[in-house]
């Protein structure tokens, strides 16, 4: 209900915003010419649309306005001003539309969003989840306080339970519970997969260490000064279930068809220097373990023996002087250009632009626990592994990076991946 009240807030905020600025303009006697409201009707609706698809992140139950809720307002208010500048540039509209109207609404409306937006949520009566509480004694007992203290976090504290305790005494103190907070997830390593892979919809949040509060997406203001982490049990955002695979199809077949050439001169060479089949097919495990195969410009000898040293014992590590690669080979997979073939991999649905690292089958005794999470999307030609070093990564911090852009899932983490990419493979992070 609270999602609804802040959405309908939203639109009227912007609404308002306007009729303030248009009464400014051209009703209280400041300026002599005049443009009817009915010509900014259709600009005031595209942004408003577009406002609400942007800040799709911020209408979340929450019972504090805090900073964390004021910087995505102030985000979204910012790309839906820039996008509504472009839209009026395209259309030739500009000289129509006064540039005193729309940088007054978007002024405007932001100041009224967060004012009324901070009353929402101070006056919303908070709705209490029945907490536990897993970990040692002195962090647990600040958060303990911080919970008891203060009401309006939402938790109703239930249990603090050490987590040398067994597992099935553990288990049986869960029920009824929505929101587990583990404070130290490394001392018990089986309690905590359990928990992250089990089909119960908890709420998990943890204390992260040292390093994941450097790199990970943390949380300073759900429980007063301490860092979080909140693990996400489902993906259920629209942009990962249709807006991403519009996406895909549309730039994988426009770059199929530019590409058309480039694919010609690449068999040939290979053909003619290798001896060997252009295209490589490899089966890979996709979304859900499911198996597909995946395409690649070959990039290896003919024949080639394989003996014990060369098989790797880290599924994230590639040889830097693999000896069935051919010397083509190296400047195909240096430059990255050996993965195009993927873009069929991405029209027929097995793979998208941007995601998980695609896994053999052999590998999958790899993964357990909170790695199985890595299984939940389409494997992707680029992702976070690629931008962050690929091949130099360990396979815990590769399979990290994995989960933790599921997790995340967006249009503007996907751009930005896609936009690193490029000086990735021009400054060689990790490629070879």
């Amino acid at each position: 209900m609270q999602k609804l009240i802040l959405m309908i807030s939203d639109i009227l905020s912007i609404i308002l915003g306007f009729f303030l600025v248009y009464w400014i303009r051209f009703n209280s006697g400041i300026n002599s010419d005049y443009t009817p409201i009915s010509l900014f009707i259709p600009l005031l609706s595209y942004s408003i649309l577009l406002y609400l698809i942007v800040a799709r992140g911020t209408y979340t139950s929450r019972f504090r306005f805090d900073l964390k809720e004021f910087n995505l307002v102030a985000k979204s208010m910012m790309i839906t001003f820039l996008m509504t500048l472009l839209i009026t540039y395209l259309l030739k509209t500009s000289t129509v539309f006064s540039r005193f109207i729309i940088v007054g609404t978007f002024i405007f409306s932001f100041i009224i969003i967060i004012t009324v937006r901070y009353a929402i949520r101070e006056l919303a009566a908070p709705r209490m989840q029945n907490t536990a509480i897993i970990g040692m004694k002195t962090t647990t007992r600040v958060i303990a306080k911080y919970i008891q203290k203060d009401k309006r976090l939402g938790y109703n504290l239930k249990h603090v339970i050490e987590p040398s305790v067994d597992l099935n005494k553990i288990l049986q103190q869960l029920n009824n519970i929505q929101v587990i907070i583990l404070t130290d997830p490394h001392k018990n390593p089986k309690l905590t997969n359990y928990l992250i892979t089990s089909p119960r919809k908890w709420t998990i949040k943890y204390v992260p260490d040292l390093m994941e509060t450097v790199s990970g997406e943390i949380d300073f203001y759900d429980l007063k000064n301490i860092p979080t982490v909140t693990i996400s049990k489902k993906n259920s955002h629209i942009y990962a279930k249709f807006t991403k695979r519009v996406l895909d199809i549309s730039i994988s077949l426009i770059g199929l068809l530019i590409l058309l050439p480039l694919f010609a001169v690449i068999s040939i060479l290979i053909i003619l220097l290798d001896g060997t089949n252009p295209v490589y097919m490899q089966q890979r495990l996709g979304i859900g373990k499911k198996k597909f195969w995946m395409y690649k410009f070959n990039t290896m000898k003919k024949i080639y023996h394989m003996t014990p040293s060369d098989y790797p014992s880290n599924y994230a590590y590639k040889s830097k002087n693999d000896p069935r690669i051919t010397y083509f080979g190296k400047i195909l997979r240096r430059t990255c250009l050996d993965e195009l073939p993927q873009l069929l991999n991405v029209l027929k649905g097995d793979m998208s632009l941007v995601g998980p690292r695609p896994h053999l089958q052999s590998e999958l005794h790899f993964f357990d626990g909170w790695k199985l999470a890595r299984f939940n999307a389409r494997p992707g030609i680029t992702g976070l592994w690629q931008i962050s070093g690929r091949h130099e990564l360990g396979g815990d911090r590769s399979c990290a990076l994995d989960v933790y852009y599921i997790n995340n899932i967006s249009f503007w983490t996907d751009i930005s991946i896609i936009l690193q990419t490029i000086p990735a493979i021009i400054f060689s992070k990790g490629n070879w």
